[in-house]
């Protein structure tokens, strides 16, 4: 596959990179303790499957996971915006 016809112009490992199960069972952890201490955590990532699957994880800790992604319409952001309130 050329690199044009890869998706949004992503070159090489990005594209076919797979779930690496290790750094998620970190990042969980890493969340499981910021919330232990009383504080909000927060997780970035690029990918949008990689966000839905922290958010599945993410609410065996908590019921209060909210996921910020693209391609939200107004009244999407809108309530999000009202539930981080």
């Amino acid at each position: 596959m050329s690199e044009k016809n890869k998706p949004n112009g992503v070159v090489g490992p990005l594209v076919s990179r797979p779930v690496d199960e290790e750094r998620n069972r970190l990042i969980l952890a890493d969340v499981e303790r910021v919330l232990n201490e009383g504080r909000s955590p927060l997780a970035l990532t690029q990918r949008k499957d990689h966000v839905e699957l922290l958010v599945t994880q993410a609410r065996a800790l908590t019921p209060h996971v909210i996921a910020l992604q693209g391609g939200r319409t107004p009244r999407q952001r809108v309530a999000l915006a009202e539930q981080m309130a």
